[in-house]
């Protein structure tokens, strides 16, 4: 159980916390969101920005809000990012040549990538079932991804100059 659980926070607990942190600290910065919030006032004004259509976001936030925002839609995220990375290196160190990716024609090549993406793209947003492969813990997975979206989305409410005088107070009196 303990590998289960430092499994799921090495794999989907930083990402998670990671990007809910990146992306709550810049709606904190922008205004968006207030520091002070409880978590169902946070919730609340995450449904009203997902209906509004930012110009100004960047990459995740618009892929996040397209998953639907908030928690699920930044592990949907996560995921995708892992995903992509994952192929990627296997790409990369697996390439089987350029004879064997244009066996079927430069069409068939661009049909294979699209529709590959087009899998990890619908992957990602059943990210649960991907995180649920080899008889991994459900519970574990979730409550560990589920956790450290919660962490991030807290931490990134004040600067990180902040939570480094917390800990210097804690431990220095």
């Amino acid at each position: 159980m303990l590998l289960d659980i430092l499994e799921a926070l090495v794999f989907l607990g930083f990402p998670v916390f990671l990007l809910s942190w990146y992306l709550f600290r810049r709606l904190y910065l922008r205004g968006d969101l207030q520091s002070n919030a409880d978590y169902g006032t946070i919730k609340t004004n995450l449904k009203t920005l997902r209906k509004q259509k930012l110009t100004n976001t960047d990459f995740f936030h618009k892929n996040w809000m397209k998953f639907g925002g908030g928690y699920y839609g930044i592990t949907a995220v996560a995921t995708l990012l892992l995903i992509e990375a994952s192929d990627l290196f296997q790409f990369i160190f697996n390439f089987p040549g350029l004879e064997a990716l244009l066996v079927d024609g430069v069409v068939s090549l661009i049909v294979d990538v699209i529709l590959n993406q087009i899998q990890n793209i619908i992957t990602a947003a059943l990210w649960f079932f991907h995180w649920m492969e080899d008889d991994r813990h459900t519970l574990i997975w979730v409550g560990v991804s589920y956790g450290s979206y919660y962490l991030g989305l807290r931490l990134a409410a004040h600067s990180i100059e902040h939570w480094i005088d917390v800990v210097r107070n804690r431990f220095h009196g």
